[in-house]
């Protein structure tokens, strides 16, 4: 359902919550060796505007692995691609519904396809 204006998050409250929890983590659990990055990373998300995260993170895999770790790693791969994919699927589905309606060939009361 779509939101007003007014029912939707405060971006610049958005953001400066951010900078509050990511200097937080950077307290908490330190930067890399350069001082640069986080070692861990904060990411806040308006649901009022996006959609939820559709991913698993990706261990490294930089050296050689225990073959159970590297199944692991390919795991998480191919189920963030089948989420992806799963996405895409959905949002060209919506996209020609979307064609049909404007075009007057669908009745605006129709039940949106299955997603």
């Amino acid at each position: 359902m779509a939101r007003t204006e007014d029912e939707k998050v405060d971006e610049n409250k958005l953001r400066a919550f951010q900078d509050k929890v990511y200097q937080m983590a950077r307290e908490e659990f330190g930067t890399d060796d350069e001082g640069k990055s986080n070692n861990v990373t904060v990411f806040c998300l308006d649901r009022t505007r996006y959609w939820p995260m559709h991913w698993f993170p990706v261990p490294y895999d930089f050296d050689p692995l225990p073959p159970e770790e590297e199944e692991r790693v390919l795991e998480a791969r191919l189920t963030n691609l089948s989420l992806a994919t799963e996405e895409i699927t959905r949002h060209l589905k919506m996209r020609e519904f979307h064609k049909r309606l404007y075009k007057g060939k669908v009745d605006e009361k129709a039940r949106r396809p299955e997603v």
